[in-house]
């Protein structure tokens, strides 16, 4: 099976939160795993600034699992915005913000589960991982 994986996830895992060992299984189970280049950005700010973790944390750890890191074009950007416009903060249950719905356009772009921790996803069309 292949998946995305939304930043939530990446950081569950590199900072040993309950749901970790579940997310690591996840990982090492799926044939390929991919992520946008702003989930990658977001995972960094959140390890850096939040957490106050090195930049290369995630970069290494990205490398260790063999993640794909995935341009986000213009394409990824529209179905993004799409995602917004219907799941959006404010908009619906689901409540995405921008680096949800970066990931949930990789999803939807390749029709592949996402691995994520929470229940935003869930309230959209989106196969959890």
């Amino acid at each position: 099976m292949n998946i995305v994986v939304d930043t939530s996830a990446v950081v569950a895992i590199i900072t040993l939160e309950t749901e970790a060992r579940a997310f690591s299984a996840g990982l090492a189970s799926a044939t390929r795993r991919v992520m946008t280049s702003v989930n990658l950005l977001e995972a960094r700010l959140v390890l850096s600034f939040a957490k106050g973790m090195p930049p290369e944390t995630v970069s290494d750890f990205v490398m260790r699992e063999r993640i794909d890191i995935v341009p986000f074009d213009a394409a990824l950007s529209d179905l993004a915005f799409e995602a917004y416009g219907r799941y959006g903060k404010g908009r619906h249950a689901a409540r995405l913000n921008m680096g949800d719905c970066a990931a949930y356009a990789l999803a939807k772009a390749r029709g592949w589960p996402l691995l994520y921790k929470g229940d935003d996803f869930s309230e959209t069309d989106i196969e959890r991982a």
